[in-house]
């Protein structure tokens, strides 16, 4: 063995090699992606989730709040980033930038003020690239139903595409 003719211990090359493994095993984990819903349909489930609860944690709330009487673009830009947050996190720039120049969750949420929104059920059904979805909700005592279409990108397991039907 010719490690052994140079005069290096086999016991120091296994340590080298436990060393490089382990360094190796912990650069690979470093450069996953951040963990992310488990597939397809929790991440369209989060997302309409998300979307239905009407002033969910009181984005719609402290968005007035932050662009009454704002002066400033910046401002604005800072309070639409704020209120279309909890979107963000399980969707593409496209999808929320989407979202804010037609006003759609500013309309739903506008729409559902003051009420007490909560989410009773969402159902996904395969269709063909995308998921024909149902969402119904209580809306304050209030039974609604809402439907569209929703997919999610296979390379990020983000929503890239969000269309609601008209009510």
């Amino acid at each position: 063995c010719r490690v052994l003719e140079r005069g290096i211990p086999v016991k120091k090359v296994g340590i080298w090699l436990v060393v490089l493994a382990c360094v190796l095993f912990c650069v690979s984990c470093a450069s996953a992606p951040a963990e992310q819903p488990a597939d397809a349909e929790d991440a369209a489930k989060a997302f309409l989730t998300a979307f239905y609860t009407a002033d969910e944690e009181d984005r719609y709330t402290e968005f007035l709040s932050a662009t009454e009487g704002a002066s400033s673009d910046e401002t604005l830009d800072a309070a639409a980033d704020a209120y279309h947050a909890s979107l963000a996190e399980f969707s593409t720039e496209e999808v929320v930038e989407t979202l804010a120049q037609n006003r759609t969750l500013s309309q739903y949420d506008a729409a559902h003020a003051g009420q007490d929104v909560q989410v009773q059920s969402v159902e996904l059904e395969a269709d063909d690239g995308f998921y024909a979805f149902t969402v119904e909700i209580d809306a304050g005592g209030t039974a609604e139903t809402y439907t569209g279409q929703i997919s999610v990108a296979e390379d990020t397991g983000l929503v890239d595409n969000f269309y609601q039907a008209a009510a």
